[in-house]
């Protein structure tokens, strides 16, 4: 039998700009793109279905961990968290959707959180 396609992609753009691909349809890609949302470390604010959008809060675990031990045990701080705030843009690209984040402006987000944002998405969904 020929080889099973992946059920998902992640790509570099020209740009630099990570690019999840999704070889589903954009109705299914949203549904299944909001269960793992709502599953993992993600708090969806909004989401407006008809500009593909998400809105969510993002606490990098990778961000929390590169703090010092110092900086972890100072209860008195108010900032025990960092809490980063994203758009994840999901677009119909005909039988596949392509996911990207982009930053609280609407613009693409290059980060490395980005990155990680989007490997998330991957795992659970390839």
């Amino acid at each position: 039998p020929p080889p099973e396609r992946a059920r998902a992609e992640l790509i570099q753009q020209e740009n630099g700009q990570a690019t999840l691909v999704l070889h589903k349809e954009f109705d299914r890609a949203w549904r299944d793109v909001g269960i793992v949302l709502d599953r993992v470390s993600f708090v969806v604010e909004d989401r407006n279905r008809l500009q593909g959008l998400y809105y969510v809060r993002y606490s990098d675990p990778q961000k929390i961990r590169d703090k010092g031990l110092l900086s972890k045990l100072a209860f008195w701080s108010d900032d025990d968290q960092e809490v980063d705030h994203y758009q994840i843009k999901l677009s119909d690209d005909g039988a596949d959707t392509r996911v990207v984040v982009l930053n609280t402006e609407g613009e693409p987000e290059v980060s490395a959180t980005a990155v990680r944002i989007l490997k998330v998405l991957y795992d659970e969904l390839k």
